[in-house]
């Protein structure tokens, strides 16, 4: 990946924020998080990453606005979960037609799923 991509991450389990974090960064990403009590709609105001991961248990997950409003800028979103919730995550990106990915990923797993949530 030659240019850095910006991905803003969505989620309230501090463990899998931090997997999440370190499996971006090692994928070559620029991983972020929003501000402390900054809602999502807010932070993608503020920061219009190229991508989006929210974790299928945040309330970013089922919330139209913040999908229209990541829509509007082009931001690519992509709803992750680990194995116990896939069901959750699939039914959410189906319904939001949007990509899917169950953590943890490897690197380059990652990366072209970010890279495909983009498209």
């Amino acid at each position: 990946m030659t240019a850095r991509i910006f991905v803003m991450v969505f989620t309230e389990n501090r463990r899998l924020e931090q997997m999440t974090l370190s499996l971006l960064h090692s994928a070559g990403c620029c991983p972020m998080l929003p501000a402390v009590d900054e809602s999502p709609t807010e932070a993608l105001h503020r920061v219009r990453p190229d991508a989006v991961l929210v974790d299928c248990e945040h309330s970013a997950a089922v919330s139209d606005r913040f999908f229209e409003l990541a829509d509007a800028y082009g931001i690519g979103v992509l709803i992750y979960g680990r194995e116990t919730r896939e069901a959750d995550a699939d039914l959410i990106a189906r319904q939001q037609n949007v990509c899917k990915l169950v953590l943890p990923a490897e690197g380059n797993l990652l990366q072209h799923a970010v890279l495909g949530a983009m498209s």
